[in-house]
């Protein structure tokens, strides 16, 4: 029996100095168990650098985040379109 496989999940989060909810945003859609899911976590410079600070120390290493530091505030539906592009061309 084979099984197929599960369609990416691609999940996206926007960031702009909301630090003090990214550690349990993060936690949640890690422990989802779906398996094949990436995380793209896009800092839209913000001038608070604690949520960008704690996604490299804590998951640099891992291939399943990608971490976006926006070098300017491009507002949510820029960095939200960087994102998809980004899911789209990985298929």
């Amino acid at each position: 029996m084979t099984t197929a496989k599960q369609p990416k999940l691609v999940v996206a989060i926007i960031n702009y100095n909301s630090g003090d909810c990214l550690k349990s945003c993060v936690k949640s859609v890690l422990e989802q168990d779906y398996e094949n899911k990436e995380l793209i976590f896009i800092d839209n410079n913000s001038p608070e650098k604690d949520a960008l600070d704690y996604m490299h120390a804590t998951f640099d290493k891992d291939p399943s985040i990608t971490i976006i530091d926006n070098t300017e505030n491009r507002g949510y539906a820029r960095a939200a379109n960087q994102a998809i592009k980004m899911a789209i061309s990985r298929g």
